[in-house]
């Protein structure tokens, strides 16, 4: 008796046990995704394609843009290193002699020569002989470096003034006065304080400076605006000079200039600009001026926004069309994800 007892007690709990783990298996499956359910229970239904769809979910594009801003007009500013233009003369006096005495007659002759340097030729643009004539008679010769540079009568005392073609000049220099022979009579010059003036040009009238546009500021450019402050360091030998500005070897902007300490600006025609390199270049006709704060302003029609692209096949396209695929697009807009 005591034996039917306990196993009736045995049974009892086996069938509590069962219950439980059927009662946890209806949960298990109304929990579970519909897909997962229909295959447990080894259904083929409409949900069936709906699992085989989801499976095939595919991302195309994820891209992180940043904050976008309305679209406005874009201003780019390049700044240009100075400038220090000059184009002036400096003279260099040379003394030759304090006294010459230049003679001729039928049976005597006298005609010194004098030899004399020059430094920095190739910056030399003009050579002048001078001298004080005391006493003259006859025609008076001169010639340097064998070439005849002035073959004339003079007739009255004073200051003469002979220019020396560049050409004939060397780094080191000779030249020789004579005078013609008198038929009764010798001919003699007296010159005093002979000399050569050289006049030297200090020429950089003219640099260059680059900067570089990006394909967008190229593509976008609507306007452009240089600004600079000119400096004048000495007075102009004319009131005026011109000015000009180069954009890429082209004519941008030019005018005539005085020696005055003023800020300036210009507009510059956008079709001169290139994409990547491009070189800027001021030029002076006279003068020695100094251009800093350069500064060059663009302006774009408009802002370069991102932009992303993805391709998808032909068949998932065609698939799109019809409705048989969809495509999302999900994005966050003030931190909440928009469908």
């Amino acid at each position: 008796m005591f034996n039917d007892k306990r196993a009736a007690g045995d049974g009892s709990n086996v069938a509590v046990i069962i219950i439980i783990i059927a009662l946890f298996m209806v949960l298990y499956l109304l929990f579970v995704p519909p897909e997962v359910r229909d295959e447990l229970l080894g259904e083929s239904s409409t949900s069936g394609s709906s699992s085989s769809s989801s499976s095939e979910r595919k991302e195309l594009l994820a891209e992180s843009p940043g904050i976008l801003y309305p679209t406005k007009t874009q201003v780019g500013v390049h700044d240009i290193a100075n400038m220090n233009l000059f184009l002036k003369t400096q003279p260099k006096l040379i003394d030759l002699a304090q006294n010459l005495n230049v003679k001729a007659s039928l049976f005597s002759r006298s005609s010194p020569r004098i030899r004399f340097s020059i430094s920095s030729l190739s910056d030399t643009i003009k050579a002048n002989l001078f001298f004080n004539v005391a006493k003259f008679d006859g025609e008076l010769r001169i010639k340097v470096n064998g070439n005849t540079i002035y073959t004339e009568e003079i007739t009255s005392p004073g200051i003469k003034i002979i220019e020396i073609p560049k050409s004939y000049l060397q780094n080191n220099n000779e030249v020789e006065f004579s005078v013609s022979s008198g038929f009764f009579s010798s001919n003699v010059y007296v010159l005093e304080n002979i000399g050569v003036k050289q006049e030297f040009q200090f020429k950089n009238s003219e640099e260059l400076r680059t900067f570089v546009l990006s394909e967008s500021e190229r593509r976008n450019l609507e306007s452009a605006t240089i600004s600079y402050k000119q400096y004048c360091n000495e007075p102009l030998e004319n009131s005026l000079t011109k000015f000009q500005i180069f954009l890429n070897h082209k004519s941008a902007f030019e005018k005539q200039v005085s020696c005055l300490n003023i800020d300036e600006s210009a507009n510059i025609d956008p079709k001169l600009f290139v994409e990547g390199s491009n070189t800027l270049s001021f030029n002076v006709g006279d003068g020695s001026f100094i251009f800093s704060d350069i500064e060059l302003r663009t302006k774009s029609k408009e802002a370069d926004f991102p932009s992303y692209s993805f391709t998808i096949s032909p068949e998932t396209y065609d698939k799109i069309k019809n409705n048989e695929i969809k495509i999302n697009l999900k994005f966050l807009l003030d931190n909440k994800l928009i469908f």
